[in-house]
């Protein structure tokens, strides 16, 4: 903001005035265009540059390209003294579109400007007005080919803030927060409510804004902040400030919060991520707590340019406790407190190193390296060089000595100018044999793998080297020992080039158990007897172990049994079984027992039924059962079968007996020891198959179609297994549908050997007509399908269901445009029979315009989903022709309101209101389909709620911001999650309201002066300029003079306590203070009469210190003369001073 002065300012020079200029253009000549200004650009510092070193420049020129029309140009300047217009026709500054200062501009000032274009008299509009500034660079050059040009905000330019250093704090209290503008900037802990309250410093410096010969490159670069405070607890000490380079591009010194952006984006972690967010360390400093003054870290940083844009972030660690370190920012009142960048260049550009290409040494061979530094010019220059090695170590003459082998990288610097050389060092001279392990225990499970290298004197292994491993038992692959037998062995490593050997001790305990060894019960064994069995155990390289080594054990079998305190397997079922060992180590092992049948114990005849018909054939098995259950299916010859009643046997597996007559009958038979019997029932036969007839023709399993008026009678039929027909009374009907659960009802009877189907409901899906037969020995089914045809439409049916919370439905839906409505349909004829809804159209109708739309393509498309968009009264209708062509339909009317806002925007009645004002706001809302509406929100400013802003409650979305605190105010209004901002510049009120007066003492001595320091404000506390009519005046006729209008120098007269009187209109304040005597006061105070009187005094006092002396030495003489009257007349004395007497005179 800026502060000017008003008609009120007591110098009438400075009161704002009006200067208009004219002309009569009565000849009617056509202006010339508006120019378009071309340098400097607007905001831009001007320097002068020679052999690197920057200066202000002394006559700067202004140029700007032909204005079409123009015959000449007025130039005007203007600066803080006054404005300067040039006219090309008569000042010799202007030379066609380009203009030259005459004199030398002072540097640091700013300047507007802008050209005017004259066609003879008649002149065109006025160019936009462009500002520059005069640099006061300071820039030295240092005499060891580097320059330092010293960044430090506003200390050039003032009113452009140039230079310019970017500063901001990170405070982990405040995540959220930017701290951009603060006058102190912090870094360490306790930086908040808590100990652990961390806050880290940003700095950013853009090198563009300053002009650097294009070929000098970045030497180095160093921060200067000032102490303004420091802050310990816990004991903390001394505080490590580490400086590191920002990686991340979405920093800047107005957005960078803790957390992130106040735009929105992340850092990799809270405070920055390193790695990500910023890189490695360029420098740490170690400083004691409580030091003041400048402190200063190096930030020189690989890869800056004259021209790049880098940040850095500074974290402060305390040495223990918590610490952190306040100093003054960029935007302190004090400048010359303010952050300092030394920026070092140089004409340096590369460096060489020698010497070069590809190349390889060994580990026990140094390698001299020589470095060249050329400047700009690609001349040779003597710099001083230091050297780096990425392993090894290299002296500062570049002899580089090489000590880990791989790749090194050697680099000679001027500052950050660097050349690099890779240099591949190999392992030197093998002069030990490492072998690791030298003694190990291991199982004979295990392997062990031995490493044996031969290194250098550095301890680089050198591979090649042929190196031979012998053991004592075992074998090795490669360098990996497999051990076998359990014992004490031994590896020998040997070396036979060097004939060094290394002998290591290896103990080989047994393995784990891995398996056992089960023996006994060997060929094949009858059911039902013991056998025994025998166990070993071993470990995977058969050493054999003591069976506890395999801890518990667990017997499982197929079939049997195993007996663990007789150590004996008893089989039962007839087969191959497994006998199966495991045990808690892992170890297992398997046997395989063959188990044949036992003694018989009994024959079994097995028939397939003890009940049959005479059409039915009987299937007899024959199984041996011994005396543990295990069946043998044996074939008993005819000669076997005893018994076979009537029928006829036929022996096989299975036998077969056919039956003749009906009855009990009895079958025998014998094997071996053992006679069976069994008793068989002969029944009559079963009914075969049903047979259905419709008008005397079958119709069984076929498909009849008819409509719903008609009707259809079925009879039913029984057959044998010979052929034969009869009528089967015994049926029962019954009618089948998939929708319909009822249909039976359709069936005139339900039961008898006929029923007549009267159909009521058309359907697609057919009615299946069913006959069902049972008897004691069969049970048939037999089924027809029909098809029966719908009627005439007779009705149509729509329903719509919103998708919204509510479901909405009904004749009358509400809903907002953020949701849509699913619509169905049904169909019927005059009995209600359903039809397609394939045949309907649909439309949408506008009821506020009439304009009908056909929806049915994109509501098929769409699964029938209606989308709500424009807020409205709206029909859907649907209809079809029916047969009879009558026009049937239906409809469902849409009331449509707006969605949730996802956007918001505001209209105010002002942006730039004075403290008292209001301002009138409306918000409006828009939704996702574009409905604009006004909107309520909420609002905030810096994240709280807005004190001065009130609700209108008589309509929506009216707000009332009463301006109060003069400033720039950013409010938020959010509603859901639409977000946006307004901005409201308030300025304080001119009228004063309050006064505040301080003085620099209150008590002092006569002719002494004091500062009276006055400050104003408005009826709303906002600071304003002290008017220039403001009046001070002081009883005791002390004088007062202005500096300014804020402050004022009193020099007082009279003694005593005096009143001070401070006013502004009607604004007054009276100050005590008391005034102290003194001599010269004294005098001054009296005037000229006082000295006077002061001289008169004088005089008397000496005429009369005189007489007084020649009164008493006239006495002694005449005592003098009565004793020595000889000697007085020899020798007179002086009788005291002559002349004037003493004293002033006149």
């Amino acid at each position: 903001s800026h502060t000017f002065y008003s008609s009120e300012y007591n110098d009438a020079t400075y009161h704002p005035h009006l200067v208009l200029d004219y002309v009569d253009n009565v000849n009617g000549i056509l202006p010339p265009a508006q120019p378009v200004l071309n340098s400097p650009a607007d905001g831009q510092v001007l320097y002068a540059e020679s052999n690197g070193l920057l200066t202000p420049p002394s006559q700067p020129v202004l140029t700007w390209p032909p204005v079409s029309g123009a015959t000449g140009y007025i130039v005007t300047v203007a600066n803080e003294t006054g404005v300067f217009k040039f006219k090309s026709w008569e000042d010799d500054e202007i030379t066609n579109t380009t203009f030259r200062f005459s004199t030398n501009l002072s540097e640091g000032q700013t300047f507007s400007w802008w050209v005017q274009g004259v066609n003879q008299s008649i002149p065109g509009p006025s160019s936009s007005r462009w500002s520059f500034a005069i640099g006061d660079p300071d820039h030295t050059y240092n005499n060891d080919y580097t320059y330092t040009y010293m960044f430090q905000t506003g200390s050039e330019v003032a009113a452009f803030g140039h230079t310019n250093i970017q500063d901001t704090t990170l405070y982990s209290e405040y995540p959220n927060t930017n701290f951009a503008g603060n006058s102190v900037i912090r870094a360490g802990t306790y930086c908040g409510t808590l100990y652990v309250d961390e806050c880290r410093i940003n700095i950013g410096l853009d090198a563009s804004q300053i002009p650097f010969a294009p070929y000098q490159v970045v030497h180095s670069a160093s921060l200067g902040l000032y102490v303004e405070d420091w802050a310990s607890v816990q004991g903390a000490t001394s505080v490590s400030f580490s400086v590191h380079p920002v990686l991340n591009q979405n920093w800047s010194q107005a957005s960078a919060t803790w957390n992130g952006t106040t735009g929105g984006v992340l850092w990799g972690s809270p405070g920055m991520q390193a790695g990500s967010d910023y890189g490695s360390a360029v420098s740490t400093t170690v400083v004691n707590v409580d030091t003041t003054g400048w402190l200063w870290f190096d930030l020189s940083t690989p890869g800056m340019t004259i021209s790049n844009h880098q940040a850095w972030i500074i974290i402060a660690t305390p040495n223990t406790g918590h610490a952190h370190a306040s100093f003054y920012s960029g935007t302190a009142n004090n400048v010359d407190f303010r952050p300092k960048v030394m920026f070092n260049t140089t004409n340096i550009t590369t460096m060489s190193i020698s010497p070069s290409g590809s190349l390889t040494t060994d580990a026990d061979t140094a390698v001299n390296f020589n470095a060249v530094a050329y400047d700009h010019l690609q001349m040779v220059q003597s710099t001083p060089v230091t050297w780096y090695a990425s392993s090894g170590s290299i002296g500062s003459n570049g002899l580089f000595t090489p000590s880990t082998a791989g790749i090194a990288s050697v680099m000679a610097c001027f500052g950050l100018v660097c050349g690099t050389q890779n240099i591949t060092v190999t392992p030197g001279a093998a002069v030990d044999l490492v072998v690791t392990p030298l003694t190990a225990t291991i199982t004979a499970d295990e392997n062990l793998t031995i490493t044996a290298q031969m290194a250098d004197q550095h301890g680089n292994f050198k591979p090649g080297e042929s190196i031979l491993i012998t053991p004592s038992n075992g074998s090795v692959f490669g360098t990996t020992f497999f051990p076998y037998a359990a014992g004490d062995h031994t590896i020998t490593v040997a070396h036979p080039a060097s004939g060094q050997q290394v002998v290591v001790d290896i103990t080989v305990l047994p393995g784990a158990p891995s398996y056992f060894e089960l023996g006994g019960c060997e060929g094949t064994v009858p059911a039902g007897v013991w056998c025994d069995i025998t166990i070993d155990l071993f470990d995977q390289f058969g050493n054999a172990l003591d069976i506890s080594d395999a801890g518990d054990l667990t017997w499982t079998t197929t079939n049997g049994n195993y007996s663990e305190i007789n150590q004996q397997y008893f089989p039962d079922h007839v087969g191959t079984w497994w006998l199966n060992l495991s045990s808690i180590s892992g170890a297992t092992a398997e046997l395989q027992i063959s188990v044949g049948h036992g003694a018989i114990d009994y024959l079994e005849l097995n028939v397939s039924s003890t009940a049959v018909t005479a059409d039915d054939r009987v299937y007899i098995n024959t199984t041996r059962v011994d005396v543990r259950g295990n069946r043998l299916s044996v074939i008993l010859p005819a000669d076997n079968w005893t018994k076979t009643s009537d029928g006829q046997l036929t022996p096989g597996a299975p036998a077969i007996w056919d039956p003749v007559k009906t009855g009990s009958k009895i079958l025998e038979a014998r094997y071996e020891t053992e006679l069976t019997q069994v008793v068989i029932a002969v029944d009559r036969g079963i009914t075969q198959s049903l047979r259905l007839m419709v008008d005397d023709e079958v119709r069984t399993w076929q498909s009849l179609e008819i409509t719903a008026d008609e009707t259809l009678e079925a009879k039913i039929f029984a057959i044998d297994a010979k052929g034969n027909q009869w009528a089967v009374p015994e049926t029962n009907w019954s009618m089948e549908h998939p929708t319909i659960s009822d249909a039976s009802n359709f069936l005139e009877v339900l039961s008898g050997d006929a029923t007549t189907f009267t159909p009521y409901y058309a359907s697609t899906e057919p009615y299946m007509l069913v006959a069902t037969y049972t008897d004691a020995n069969t049970s048939l089914s037999v089924a027809l399908n029909i098809t029966v045809d719908n009627g005439v439409l007779n009705s149509v049916t729509i329903e719509g269901v919103a998708n919204d919370a509510d479901r909405s439905t009904g004749a009358v839906i509400e809903l907002t445009s953020d949701y849509a409505i699913d619509f169905s349909s049904q169909l019927f004829d005059a009995d209600n029979n359903p039809i397609s809804s394939d045949r309907l159209t649909w439309h949408e109708v506008h009821l506020a315009t009439g304009e009908t739309t056909d929806i049915t393509t994109s509501l098929l498309l769409d699964n029938m989903r209606w989308e709500a968009s424009t807020v409205g009264e709206w029909r859907i209708e649907a209809w079809a022709v029916s047969e009879n062509g009558f026009n049937i339909s239906d409809s469902i009317t849409v009331t449509v309101l707006h969605g949730e806002a996802v956007t918001v925007s505001a209209a105010l009645s002002q942006t730039s209101p004075t403290a008292g004002d209001d301002v009138d706001i409306q918000v409006t809302g828009t939704d996702a389909d574009g409905n604009e509406f006004p909107q309520d929100v909420e609002w905030t400013e810096d994240g709280a709620p807005v004190p001065t802003l009130s609700i209108v409650t008589t309509s929506e979305g009216t707000y009332i911001y009463a301006a109060e605190v003069a400033g720039v105010h950013t409010l938020q209004y959010t509603v859901g999650g639409a977000v946006s901002t307004t901005t409201i510049e308030v300025f304080a009120q001119s009228t004063v309201a309050r006064l505040e007066v301080n003085l620099s003492t209150t008590t002092l001595e006569q002719l002494e002066s004091l500062g009276v320091f006055i400050r104003a404000f408005d009826a709303f506390d906002n600071e304003i300029p002290v008017p220039g009519s403001v009046q001070v005046e002081m009883t005791g006729r002390g004088t007062s003079v202005m500096s300014s209008s804020e402050n004022w120098t009193i020099t007082t007269l009279d003694d005593g306590p005096q009143t001070i009187t401070v006013s502004v209109g009607a604004e007054r304040v009276n100050l005590e203070i008391v005034v102290e005597g003194n001599l010269a006061g004294f005098f001054e105070a009296g005037g000229t009469l006082y000295y006077v009187g002061a001289g008169l005094l004088g005089v008397v006092g000496a005429v009369l210190l005189g007489l007084l002396v020649m009164f008493m030495r006239n006495g002694r003489d005449d005592d003098w003369d009565d004793d020595d009257d000889d000697d007085d007349e020899d020798e007179p004395r002086p009788r005291g001073p002559t002349g004037p007497a003493p004293g002033p005179t006149g």
